[in-house]
């Protein structure tokens, strides 16, 4: 694993949005184009900076040790250590697993071993229950595939487990499969009412334009 999660991250591919983190997740852009897109006077860059290095901190005094899997993650994110991410990959640190998982699949020359050590990089995370990995197998199996094969039912499975586990992308995108009767999902205003309620509880910025889409609809 360690050979083919060195040669992701040689490759250089950081960004998640090839594996389904649309433009409004920030929280696994690089350093870089978020340093970049706060010096242009982007609030939200410039708090998940703030974010991390809070994250980067605990990590430093030790609370990470206590459990804090995103903190720990984080800190090797922010310190640029290869060797730091590969170890957490290898420990089980399900951020670790997801972010290794998606670099790769994100790499237009993965080989076919690299995307099947994503895919059990993945599974893995998604068997301790981290929404993060649940939600990108849901985006992934919806194709162009990069890892799965497009699989409507499965994207809506899988996707209504990443919002059951507090995936706030996994709600939003399972309320919108409900508003508009996508992925096999029946249409229905009520659940689509319902996930997208949770995912603007949880913090997802483009819930309320769909809750109030749904609100127009329905008068």
């Amino acid at each position: 694993m360690n050979k083919v999660l060195n040669s992701a991250l040689a490759a250089g591919v950081l960004v998640l949005t090839a594996c389904g983190a649309g433009a409004d997740d920030l929280k696994h852009a690089p350093v870089e184009e978020l340093t970049e897109q706060a010096a242009r006077g982007d609030a939200e860059a410039m708090q998940e900076l703030e974010r991390r290095a809070t994250l980067a901190a605990t990590a430093e005094v030790g609370q990470a040790d206590a459990g804090d899997a995103e903190a720990e993650w984080q800190s090797a994110m922010m310190s640029g250590d290869h060797e730091k991410l590969d170890a957490l990959v290898e420990a089980g640190n399900v951020y670790a697993q997801t972010h290794a998982a998606s670099i790769i699949g994100a790499n237009p020359a993965a080989t076919e071993e690299e995307k099947a050590s994503a895919r059990t990089l993945l599974e893995a995370a998604a068997e301790a229950g981290h929404g993060p990995a649940l939600y990108r197998m849901s985006e992934d199996h919806l194709g162009p595939s990069e890892l799965y094969p497009t699989d409507e039912a499965k994207a809506l499975a899988l996707g209504i487990r990443a919002a059951e586990a507090g995936d706030h992308e996994g709600m939003y995108k399972t309320g919108i499969r409900y508003q508009y009767g996508l992925a096999t999902a029946p249409q229905d205003n009520a659940l689509a009412t319902e996930w997208l309620e949770k995912a603007k509880a949880a913090g997802n910025r483009d819930a309320q334009r769909q809750l109030d889409e749904l609100a127009a609809n329905s008068g």
